[in-house]
């Protein structure tokens, strides 16, 4: 039930090789096995691509499956060398769920760009940063494939941690003070985002509770439903934990051909983009007055309020807001 055509039709990356037997499969030796997990690992890396691209961390059901599989829990190889004659299949058992089970649909004409841009990672120019990105965005794509919610977020942190340092283990004041500056160069925001690692790691009430996410999945054994019961707020959660990593990811890009030490003058430059307001991503002090116009307030209270009866039954048009 399974043919060539299958392959033309489901075909995702061509891979050339050498063999250092004629005829490497007949019979099966410990090298045809070897060739079919080079082969797979290497598809692989493509593929944790394109789950980067194409998918989201909150919704697994848009992860494409396994590289090789195309049917009947089986992962194929398909093998062509113009002196063995008929061309030759590789077939070796793989353990497939049926969830995950996805195809992996792709508007080459509309994307075309992205996928060249973010492919320089497999050029011969990679280099340290290039070799990281590849290893983070295989994290990406076990976080995009778990079922879990609560591993979802956890995977999410630790790959957060890696790309802050990923030859050695960082406090995550440090983690902050490396990353912020690569997700925003907003000095509000900057502070924002630092207080909402905090929340998501270990922050405590002012009982000295610990209200961190993290710290208590991690400490005391917690989901993250435990701790969020609101299931489009963990989605809320695992979504600006993705936009933090593609925003620390796209920066790397940058320098995907550079050694790791360019980052620290990357992250200093990102810095240099602040306000003159001194850098600090522990201040918990305002840096913003608010003046109010008491009179104009009033004002506006009234005409809203006049507004509200004629505004409440009518349906908003999203064309309104264009």
């Amino acid at each position: 039930d399974f043919s060539v055509d299958d392959f033309f039709s489901n075909t995702f990356c061509i891979l050339l090789t050498n063999f250092s037997s004629e005829y490497p499969f007949n019979p099966l030796t410990p090298e045809a096995r070897d060739l079919f997990d080079k082969s797979i690992s290497a598809c692989e890396q493509y593929i944790n691509l394109f789950k980067f691209l194409f998918s989201n961390i909150d919704y697994s059901t848009t992860v494409p499956t396994k590289p090789g599989y195309i049917g009947n829990s089986i992962s194929r190889v398909f093998l062509y060398q113009k002196n063995w004659g008929p061309s030759m299949f590789i077939t070796f058992k793989t353990f497939i769920k049926e969830n995950d089970i996805n195809p992996l649909v792709i508007d080459t004409n509309k994307h075309s760009s992205e996928i060249t841009k973010f492919s320089c990672i497999f050029s011969k120019d990679s280099y340290e940063v290039g070799n990281v990105i590849k290893i983070a965005l295989g994290q990406y794509a076990n976080i995009v494939s778990s079922e879990s919610k609560t591993t979802k977020f956890i995977l999410s942190m630790t790959l957060l941690e890696f790309l802050a340092d990923p030859f050695k283990y960082l406090k995550m004041q440090d983690v902050k003070k490396n990353l912020i500056p690569l997700i925003t160069t907003n000095k509000n925001e900057a502070e924002y985002i630092s207080n909402h690692f905090k929340f998501l790691t270990s922050l405590e009430d002012e009982n000295g509770c610990q209200k961190g996410l993290r710290t208590n999945i991690i400490h005391m054994g917690k989901s993250i439903e435990d701790l969020v019961p609101n299931l489009s707020d963990i989605d809320f959660i695992l979504r600006t934990l993705q936009k933090y990593i593609c925003k620390v990811l796209e920066n790397y890009y940058s320098i995907y051909d550079k050694g790791w030490n360019e980052v620290s003058n990357l992250i200093q430059s990102k810095k240099q983009n602040y306000s003159d307001l001194p850098y600090n991503v522990d201040n918990e002090i305002s840096d913003t007055v608010i003046l109010i116009d008491m009179k104009f307030l009033n004002i506006a209270i009234k005409e809203v309020h006049s507004l509200y009866n004629e505004l409440k039954l009518t349906k908003n048009n999203a064309l309104y807001f264009y």
